[in-house]
């Protein structure tokens, strides 16, 4: 009866790791050109099962190209950095990449939770709409100069995925009929509170 109980008991336990574990699958929403200017598929390309980069781009440090790592390889969890200037010949410095291994399980939490809100299943088109019908012939049209645009680089090795919102709280006060903002924004916030805490 003891070794029935422990065996149903470890089982559980490898079935409930392996499902923590499991990378969603991501399909690819990028252009070769985005390949090409995007410094972090450029670096970490190909070298782990899962990357997920959040980064925050504006003109205001548009000489500095920074992103908060979340990494997975082999069942082992990193959280890292990336750094790189633009010097005066408008090349950028040889980047400087970081990571420290973390828990699995805060890790995967992580994961999971931006999994089940529906984040990796985004639209950026939906994300980015700054405009609404008024009659067949005229629409109103929001704008922000000089914003922020919030960033997600998603890498496995078969995939590139961005999901980004330009100004996204600004926009979803302004059209607050596209849900997938709101979702974005909650996710973000969540995202950069946990990664914080890692």
């Amino acid at each position: 009866m003891y070794y029935r109980k422990s065996v149903i008991i470890t089982l559980l336990w490898i079935l409930a790791v392996t499902a923590r574990a499991q990378i969603p699958k991501f399909n690819s929403n990028t252009s070769e050109i985005e390949k090409l200017s995007s410094p972090l598929y450029k670096n970490l390309s190909n070298q782990y099962d899962l990357i997920i980069g959040y980064t925050r781009e504006s003109y205001w440090w548009s000489g500095k190209k920074t992103y908060s790592l979340l990494a997975f390889k082999n069942g082992i969890c990193l959280k890292g950095s990336f750094y790189s200037k633009r010097g005066k010949n408008d090349s950028w410095s040889k980047p400087r990449i970081k990571f420290i291994a973390i828990n699995r399980d805060s890790a995967t939490f992580i994961l999971n939770y931006l999994s089940d809100a529906g984040f990796f299943s985004l639209n950026r088109d939906t994300l980015n709409i700054n405009h609404r019908s008024i009659s067949d012939k005229q629409d109103e049209v929001f704008s922000v100069d000089d914003g922020v645009n919030y960033k997600f680089e998603i890498l496995t090795g078969n995939s590139f995925t961005i999901i980004e919102s330009y100004q996204p709280d600004y926009f979803l006060e302004k059209l607050p009929e596209y849900k997938s903002r709101e979702i974005f924004i909650k996710c973000r916030n969540w995202f950069v509170a946990k990664f914080n805490s890692l």
